[in-house]
C-alpha cells in the first residue's frame, strides 16, 4: 500500500472561537478572532506519520478541507516531506490573494515558497477542525490489522511464552508483543496468546474491537483457530482453562469483525515465525531468569532480523 494518504473533506463547526490577540480597541477578542477567516495550514505526527491540514474557514464555518499524511520515521522534518501538497492544497484553497493564510510551525517554510503569512493566531474555527481532522484520517487509514499469534511450552518448567505480531500495513512498522504465564497445556497456552494479541490491539486502536477496523489474527495451532470459529457446543473433554480462554476471547471479540485463520508453522509466513521467536524467546528468558534489560538486548536481535521484510520497516515493540 502507499505509505501517503490524502483526501478532501467538506464539513461545518460549531465550535464557539477562543479568546485570543485582536482588535481589543474595537470589539471583544473572542469576536474578532471568531469573525477571522481564511486559510490555516498545520500538521502533527501521529502514528508514525506526518499528517497536514489545510482548512478555510469563514466565521465559525468550515468551507472546505485537505488532508494528506505520508509515514515519517524522523519527526524533524517538520512538514513530513510534503511541502509540495501543502503549498498545492493552500493554492486550491485560495481564490484570491486577499484571503490571509495563517500557520504556526510551518510559517517559515511557507514563506519561502512565496506565501505570504499573517502573524496573527489561526481562526479558532480552523484550530478546532485541524483538531478533528488528524485522529479522522488516521482512523480512516485503520481499517484493515493481520495479527499473528504464537505460543511456546518447554518441558523443565511451568512457563508459557506468548508472542504476537500486529501489522495495520500503511507500510508502517508492525508492532510486536510477548509475555509469559505459568502451567496449562499448549492448546490453552496458544489462546491465551490470541487473547493478548487481541488485547494489545484494542490498546492501540479501540476500533479493532468495535467493528471500525476489519481483523484477521493467524494461528499455526488448527485446533485453537476451530474453538474459536465453530458455532457449535465446545468439546466435553476441553479442559476448564481452555474454556475460559475461549470465553475470554469471544467476549472481546463480539462487536468486533475479527476472523480466524490458519497457517502451517514455521512456514513462509514471516508475521508467524515472528510471533514464534517471540514465544520463544519470552519463555526461555523466564527460565534462564534474564532481567529485562538482558530480555531486550536478545529482542533487539529479533527486530533486527526482519528489517528486510518486504513493505516492513523497523518494528515497534509493545511488550
Amino acid at each position: 500500500m502507499d505509505s501517503s494518504a490524502s483526501a478532501t473533506v467538506a464539513t461545518a463547526s460549531r465550535k464557539l472561537p477562543l479568546p485570543g490577540p485582536g482588535l481589543l480597541g474595537l470589539r471583544p477578542a473572542f469576536m474578532e478572532v471568531g469573525a477571522r477567516h481564511g486559510i490555516t495550514a498545520a500538521v502533527q505526527f501521529r502514528w508514525g506519520r506526518c499528517v497536514w491540514v489545510v482548512v478555510r474557514t469563514q466565521g465559525a464555518d468550515v468551507v472546505e478541507m485537505r488532508v494528506g499524511s505520508r509515514l515519517t520515521p524522523n519527526s524533524k522534518d517538520r512538514c513530513g516531506g510534503q511541502l509540495a501538497e501543502i503549498l498545492a492544497a493552500i493554492k486550491s484553497l485560495q481564490p484570491g490573494s486577499d484571503v490571509p493564510v495563517y500557520a504556526d510551525t510551518l510559517s517559515d517554510l511557507l514563506e519561502a515558497a512565496g506565501i505570504t503569512v499573517s502573524p496573527l493566531f489561526p481562526p479558532a474555527a480552523a484550530t478546532a477542525a485541524i483538531d478533528r481532522a488528524v485522529p479522522e484520517h488516521i482512523e480512516s487509514l485503520l481499517t484493515n490489522l493481520v495479527i499473528a499469534t504464537d505460543a511456546s511450552k518447554g518441558t523443565r518448567s511451568s512457563w508459557r511464552g506468548h508472542g504476537w505480531v500486529m501489522d495495520f500495513g500503511l507500510d508502517s512498522p508492525p508492532i510486536l508483543g510477548l509475555r509469559t504465564s505459568q502451567h496449562g497445556n499448549i492448546l490453552k497456552a496458544e489462546l491465551h496468546s490470541i487473547y493478548l494479541g487481541l488485547l494489545a490491539a484494542r490498546a492501540r486502536f479501540a476500533g479493532t474491537m468495535d467493528g471500525r477496523c476489519a481483523v484477521t489474527v493467524l494461528s499455526d495451532n488448527l485446533t485453537a483457530v476451530n474453538l474459536l470459529t465453530t458455532h457449535s457446543a465446545l468439546p466435553s473433554g476441553l479442559s476448564t482453562g481452555c474454556r475460559e480462554e475461549v470465553s475470554a476471547i469471544r467476549a472481546l471479540t463480539q462487536k468486533s469483525l475479527v476472523a480466524f485463520n490458519w497457517v502451517k508453522g514455521h512456514g513462509s509466513n514471516d508475521l508467524n515465525n515472528t510471533a514464534d521467536r517471540l514465544a520463544v524467546l519470552a519463555r526461555r528468558a523466564k527460565e534462564a531468569e534474564l532481567t529485562n534489560e538482558q530480555r531486550n538486548v536478545l529482542l533487539s536481535g529479533i527486530q533486527d532480523s526482519v528489517l528486510g521484510l518486504a513493505g516492513q520497516g523497523a518494528l515497534a515493540l509493545a511488550a
